[in-house]
């Protein structure tokens, strides 16, 4: 799973876009402690 590469890698990706993935999602109001508190979220499966 993508948790594997580690946060740092994934906010990486988050903020520089990833594979046709936009920057910060479009998201430009957000930051990095909100996208590192969605990435948890969605890890959980929950």
């Amino acid at each position: 799973p993508r948790m594997e590469q580690g946060m740092d890698v994934l906010i990486d990706h988050v903020i520089d876009g990833f594979q046709g993935m936009p920057p910060f999602g479009f998201c430009m109001d957000c930051d990095v402690p909100q996208f590192e508190a969605l990435i948890r979220f969605m890890a959980e499966g929950k």
